[in-house]
């Protein structure tokens, strides 16, 4: 084995092991391997940047550019609607629309897109119809890969088939020359489906992506201003005006729990510990005869208050909402493994 070929054997571990890690994106993998290729010396500039003016690479992109069009003209909105519409209530019809749908789609757009596209159609359907959501997804799934294998820009695979093809000077592969065995493919896998359906799991997902960032309950402290239409109130009058808003948990005064009545006066200053949800909080304004005292709220980036302008170094305290990612370090351990406090305060 000369230099050359433990150049490549080592870039080709390296590539591996960055691959199989994901210690780096996909994309910078690639462009790192054709750098390495390039500065060793087995590839001349040329050959390094061949890849760029391939018909694979440029009809790849241009399906991702097609795939962003159709989603940003809301064509794909309207296809999944109709979906939707007419899956019926039957879960078999639901399961042979659907892949259809998919499969179809998968041929000329990319699968991942329209697989997130039908996902939320779906579980919502499901959960109108009283179908198992996990029934349909799954087979929603395999018709969105097996529908790649209809046209020849369905998987860059049958492009640089087709390319490699051309170069031994074979005769070139049509849109649909793959077309017949991809529709037997799909129409298997919905046989499939439909024959073993009742190996499919029974899972019914619920549609909560509108509130699943959601906190379901907040505590926090309410100031009673100098302008405030609650002082010489008494409490029961507050609890009963503010009842849709928040609950009251206690009475501060003089930055001492305070024992009240519901018959007890309020005045400018006092303090309550309430209990409130998130929707509730950023509402809060001096409309109300209130004000935050613990927290401070985002303002509206384009009608910004005085008190909304301070810097992040200026603020002491702020209530954040935060989801925990795939893959994420904080996923499985405590906040005294991570050191949450020691390295965000």
């Amino acid at each position: 084995m000369d230099l050359q070929q433990i150049i490549f054997v080592v870039i080709s571990i390296t590539a591996v092991v960055l691959f199989v890690t994901e210690a780096l994106r996909v994309d910078v993998i690639g462009v790192l391997i054709i750098a390495a290729l390039s500065l060793t010396g087995l590839l001349d500039e040329k050959q390094a940047l061949s890849g760029f003016a391939s018909e694979p690479a440029i009809i790849v992109c241009a399906v991702f550019v097609l795939s962003g069009g159709l989603s940003a003209s809301g064509v794909t909105d309207v296809i999944g609607e109709w979906v939707g519409k007419l899956s019926g209530k039957s879960e078999t019809r639901a399961m042979t629309v659907i892949m259809t749908a998919v499969a179809s789609l998968s041929a000329f757009t990319h699968h991942l897109m329209v697989t997130a596209l039908m996902l939320p159609i779906v579980v919502k359907s499901s959960k109108d119809k009283g179908l198992h959501s996990s029934r349909l997804l799954i087979p929603m799934a395999t018709a969105a890969s097996l529908g790649t294998t209809l046209t020849l820009i369905g998987a860059p695979a049958f492009l640089l088939a087709n390319s490699i093809l051309k170069r031994d000077g074979q005769p070139a592969l049509h849109l649909f020359s793959i077309a017949p065995v991809g529709a037997a493919l799909c129409a298997t896998g919905l046989v499939v489906c439909l024959a073993l359906k009742w190996m499919l799991p029974k899972t019914s997902g619920v549609d909560d992506s509108s509130d699943w960032t959601r906190m379901s309950e907040i505590s926090t402290e309410i100031l009673i201003p100098s302008d405030s239409q609650w002082i010489g109130k008494t409490l029961g009058e507050l609890k009963e005006g503010m009842k849709d808003r928040f609950n009251v948990v206690s009475w501060i005064r003089g930055h001492r729990a305070t024992f009240a009545d519901e018959n007890s006066i309020i005045n400018e200053g006092d303090a309550f510990l309430v209990k409130t949800d998130s929707d509730e909080l950023v509402s809060i304004d001096a409309k109300l005869g209130i004000a935050l005292r613990a927290v401070q709220k985002f303002a509206d980036p384009d009608v910004e208050s005085d008190t909304a302008k301070t810097t992040l170094a200026e603020e002491t305290q702020r209530i954040f909402k935060a989801v925990i990612a795939p893959n994420s370090e904080f996923a499985g351990k405590t906040l005294a493994q991570l050191r949450f406090h020691k390295k965000y305060g």
